[in-house]
């Protein structure tokens, strides 16, 4: 069984959303240090947060707790070049974009995949056609067509005694 949806909000008990904060900082300060390690990335974090203290001021918590190394890591993001740094930072409304940019190059390869196999699997003219005229493939097409019309009508018979026999 797996936990109940989280519902996003303010959490409006202060000593609860102290409590909340504080828990979940410390579970990102644990991702973050796995993530550093595992990776050997070098991973900054500087967060801003009210403490169980009646100070109105927030707390500052950096990860990691040394100022110089992260100062040291702020000074690198800021010495590379704009493009470098924008290439890397997650702006959300180009994340969406290039998402949608992504699936639609894929929606657009799948439609031909699936047009290519239609194409084999059903096609759309039978070569024994290529040497009917033009009045015999007219023929053809009225042969369809009332074939056509006779199976709607059978359709049609087989739908009536079906609602005949429930209703």
């Amino acid at each position: 069984m797996g936990r109940k949806p989280l519902r996003l909000g303010r959490i409006e008990d202060r000593c609860k959303r102290c409590t909340t904060y504080r828990h979940r900082r410390n579970g990102l300060v644990k991702k973050l240090e796995e993530l550093g390690t595992l990776c050997n990335a070098e991973i900054c974090m500087i967060s801003y947060g009210q403490s169980y203290t009646g100070d109105s001021a927030p707390t500052l918590t950096t990860f990691p707790s040394s100022p110089s190394r992260v100062s040291a890591t702020i000074r690198r993001f800021q010495n590379c070049s704009r493009q470098e740094r924008e290439k890397t930072t997650v702006v959300p409304l180009n994340f969406v974009e290039d998402g949608i940019r992504k699936y639609s190059q894929q929606l657009k390869l799948k439609k031909l995949e699936n047009d290519k196999m239609q194409a084999e699997l059903f096609p759309s003219w039978d070569p024994s056609f290529d040497t009917y005229d033009g009045r015999q493939l007219l023929q053809l097409i009225n042969d369809l067509e009332i074939k056509s019309r006779k199976l709607e009508q059978a359709i049609a018979g087989i739908i009536y005694k079906i609602l005949k026999i429930f209703v």
